[in-house]
Formats: structure tokens, C-alpha cells, sequence
């Protein structure tokens, strides 16, 4: 989570947050966007007037077949917390097969939350998040969403360290954090 505590007490089950860019991190992972365009900084990516912010990445494209098969989702939203105007576009994408729209909407914020319903894309394939900055802009929050609670999902996750374990207490301890706050 990027800041705690934005979209508390409401009748909503988060299922995958956009994740901003780590330090030290490759930004690619995380968005597509011009170099020197965003500004990481307490929390939210500043961007400039004209940025495309493409979130279709390795961290943050929602993968539908995933979430389908195992958490039996309904009624997906995007929601978003941000300052400026944006243009929010959601696109399915599949291997050899241009994008396509599912939502588009141009939109101006103050911090507020901003809710986007999402249509059945009828067949899997990965959710793609885009904006584009109408204006100067900065991004809170943004997350995929359900008002259907999802079955539950129990993982194992296997962690070969390679003699590294100093890194992997530091990226244990990040992840307990992240917990933490949702």
C-alpha cells in the first residue's frame, strides 16, 4: 500500500493496489513513463502536465485468469485517489492481440476518491491501467477493487536465498508493513 488508511471503512475488498516505484528498484516493473516525468515522493507520483503513466507492468497488471480462478471476483472497480485532471483509461491486453478499451473517462480530483466500475471483459487476459496527465498531476492511491467479497485465497510462497539472507529480512519486513497497513 502507498498511504495507509485512504479508502478506509467502505463497502469495498480491495483485490491488487497499483504499487509505486521502490528505491533502488528498476521503475519499469512498477510503469511505463517518460524519463523525468514523475517524481516519487512522500508516498504519491507527482507528474508532469502531458505524462502517460502506464501501469500495465510486471508489479501491476491485474492478471483476470488468476484472480478468476481462484478468488472467484464479481463487480470489478478501479478506484483512485489523486490531485489534478487525468484522462483513466483500463485495457484488457493478451499476447498478440492489440488492446482493448474497456473504460475511458476524463476526470479532475482533490485528493477525493474516484470509483470506476469496470465491465465484464468477457475472456481473461491482464487489466491494464494508463493515465494520462491532463495537467500537472499527483497519484495517492489507485487499486483494483470488488464490492463482492472474494473467496478466500490461501499461498505458499518458497524463498530460495542464495546466501542473501539479510536481503530477504529486509523485503520480509517490508512485506509485514504493507500487511500492516491494509
Amino acid at each position: 500500500m502507498n498511504a495507509p488508511g485512504i479508502f478506509p471503512n467502505e463497502p469495498i475488498h480491495r483485490l491488487q493496489e497499483v504499487l509505486f516505484p521502490a528505491r533502488g528498484r528498476p521503475p519499469d516493473l512498477y510503469l511505463q513513463a517518460e524519463p523525468g516525468a514523475v517524481e516519487f515522493s512522500g508516498g504519491t507520483l507527482a507528474c508532469l502536465a502531458g505524462t502517460r503513466l502506464d501501469f500495465g507492468t510486471w508489479f501491476n497488471s491485474f492478471y483476470l485468469g488468476f484472480w478468476s480462478a481462484h478468488a472467484q471476483i464479481r463487480g470489478l472497480i478501479l478506484r483512485l485517489s489523486f490531485h489534478g485532471a487525468l484522462r483513466i483509461t483500463v485495457e484488457l491486453r493478451r499476447e498478440g492481440v492489440p488492446p482493448r478499451v474497456l473504460a475511458r473517462q476524463e476526470v479532475e480530483g482533490a485528493g477525493e476518491p474516484f470509483v470506476l466500475p469496470l465491465p465484464d471483459p468477457g475472456e481473461v487476459g491482464r487489466l491494464a491501467l494508463v493515465l494520462d496527465c491532463l495537467g500537472p498531476c499527483r497519484l495517492v492511491e489507485a487499486a483494483f477493487c470488488t464490492d463482492v467479497a472474494p473467496a478466500p485465497v490461501r499461498l505458499s510462497i518458497g524463498i530460495c536465498t542464495f546466501n542473501r539472507e539479510e536481503q530477504l529480512r529486509v523485503t520480509l519486513d517490508n512485506l509485514a508493513r504493507i500487511r500492516a497497513s491494509l
